[in-house]
């Protein structure tokens, strides 16, 4: 599984591979910008302890690391960011934390790096949102009273409320909570032999036009892959083991991924009242262990990226600006 390990990185032993003190974040910035990304989505975690049985000498969730040293960054300018909040760590450590989220997210939407949707709108992705996931808040018309804090906030900071966007294709939580466009994180599936990238392509796309068909607006999840194999037997931290399974994807070439990027923008512009932000994500920047990534790899290089390049580079020439999302993602912008 090495093969999807960090291309700045040295295999030193059986699992094992060694990243240069600053691949994260500054190679990784060099890199995402040479290849032509304006922005990465990051998935976001406390900034204090994130688990209860962690060391006493752990005061910071590890889990944030690469949102602090990219904010920390003199490179920061090359690339956009925007947030990817995750509903169970909406409530985490209790419900009662949220104003202090809050503050620190609107602080997050009034810097220059901040990726903007529509009409200057700071662009928030919503993560993993079920009435389960919610229960906390007391479901998703409970947690509406508190999006709506996170909306005045963003309004006194930045002049906008956000532009959220569901990556649950849920009717009944996007109108509870008044988002009006729908997008996912990932296409898993396959079968444990592989099926061929081409029909993660095609299941993608029956998503982006189930989505415009619901009238609401639409981010297509243009992905790169799904393959949680590693997983298998080395279950992080926050899984249960095995819970993934063995279903997967045939890894996707680089003119593949390229493809595909290249379907998703073609389907943006034959869609722009859908579309209407113009932004295409995709998974993923480094989700080497679920099979989806566009950074180096120590198997194929800057392949990825250097293909991708060559369609932002024609996208471009046709006067619209293409971005990207994550330590998860891709966007396309307005001119």
């Amino acid at each position: 599984w090495r093969r999807t390990a960090a291309g700045s990185g040295t295999a030193v032993g059986k699992g094992t591979s060694r990243l240069s003190p600053e691949y994260c974040p500054n190679q990784e910035i060099r890199y995402a910008a040479a290849g032509g990304l304006s922005y990465w989505a990051f998935c976001t975690y406390p900034l204090g302890r994130c688990d209860q049985d962690a060391p006493s000498n752990v005061s910071r969730c590890p889990l944030s690391w690469a949102l602090e040293r990219y904010l920390a960054s003199d490179l920061a300018h090359k690339i956009n960011f925007s947030l990817i909040l995750q509903a169970h760590w909406n409530s985490w450590p209790n419900t009662s934390d949220w104003d202090r989220k809050v503050d620190r997210y609107a602080d997050y939407f009034a810097m220059p790096t901040y990726e903007k949707a529509i009409d200057g709108q700071p662009l928030v992705f919503l993560f993993g949102f079920s009435e389960a996931s919610l229960a906390p808040f007391g479901g998703s018309k409970g947690f509406k009273p508190y999006l709506d804090r996170l909306t005045e906030a963003s309004k006194q900071r930045t002049g906008q409320a956000p532009y959220y966007c569901l990556m649950t294709a849920s009717t009944a939580i996007a109108e509870a909570l008044a988002v009006p466009c729908f997008s996912s994180y990932a296409t898993p599936g396959g079968t444990a032999q592989g099926s061929p990238h081409g029909e993660q392509l095609a299941a993608a796309q029956a998503d982006w036009d189930a989505w415009r068909r619901s009238g609401r607006h639409v981010i297509p999840q243009a992905p790169t892959g799904w393959d949680p194999r590693p997983r298998y037997n080395n279950t992080p931290p926050w899984s249960k083991p095995h819970s993934q399974g063995l279903n997967h994807f045939v890894t996707a070439t680089p003119d593949e991924v390229a493809a595909t990027l290249k379907t998703a923008l073609k389907w943006v512009d034959t869609y722009p009242s859908t579309a209407v932000s113009r932004h295409v994500i995709m998974y993923a920047w480094n989700e080497g262990t679920e099979g989806g990534w566009l950074w180096p790899t120590l198997s194929e290089g800057t392949a990825r990226l250097d293909a991708i390049s060559h369609v932002i580079a024609d996208q471009h020439r046709r006067h619209a600006s293409l971005a990207a999302v994550d330590c998860n993602a891709t966007k396309l912008a307005p001119p």
